[in-house]
């Protein structure tokens, strides 16, 4: 599926192990996007996403 789709980047979970997702990437030569997606949780102290306020 992801052949026909082809993305332009992908996107990794910041709470998830990222190896299965440099496996596609190294694959489909897709790259990884620089920052990981914050979900079910905030980034560390003066870092973005370090508040629900701030991250929206």
């Amino acid at each position: 599926m992801i052949k026909l789709l082809i993305p332009k980047v992908l996107f990794i979970e910041s709470n998830v192990d990222r190896r299965p997702m440099e496996t596609i990437s190294s694959e489909t030569s897709v790259a990884i996007y620089e920052q990981s997606v914050l979900s079910d949780e905030i980034g560390e102290p003066d870092e973005a996403g370090d508040s629900y306020i701030k991250y929206h």
